[in-house]
């Protein structure tokens, strides 16, 4: 634990940054984003901005599949929406993009 403690304190991510991002977070929030720092320092891979590593993971997810105009519009707003919240699940897709049909 303590070596995870360093690598966020290297990282900016201060224990008194991090209990004042936590302190407008869910437990399951928190722990998701725990849970993502662990296995970034497990796995030995330099910790990135959630924000880059959301764009990372679109890049190769857009490279899957030859997605419509409509399923690429759809992974764009969630991935700019996971950018801001940790978890999403399929009630709050029904919630935040209601006026655009939802899940």
């Amino acid at each position: 634990m303590r070596a995870v403690r360093v690598l966020l304190d290297e990282h900016g991510y201060s224990e008194a940054k991090l209990q004042s991002a936590w302190g407008s977070q869910t437990h399951q929030e928190i722990a998701a984003s725990i849970v993502g720092y662990i296995r970034q320092a497990a796995l030995g891979e330099a910790l990135l901005p959630f924000e880059q590593r959301v764009t990372q993971a679109m890049q190769k997810i857009y490279l899957l599949h030859s997605w419509t105009w409509v399923q690429r519009k759809w992974l764009a707003r969630l991935a700019k929406q996971l950018t801001h919240e940790v978890v999403i699940d399929q009630h709050f897709i029904n919630r935040a993009f209601a006026q655009a049909g939802g899940a």
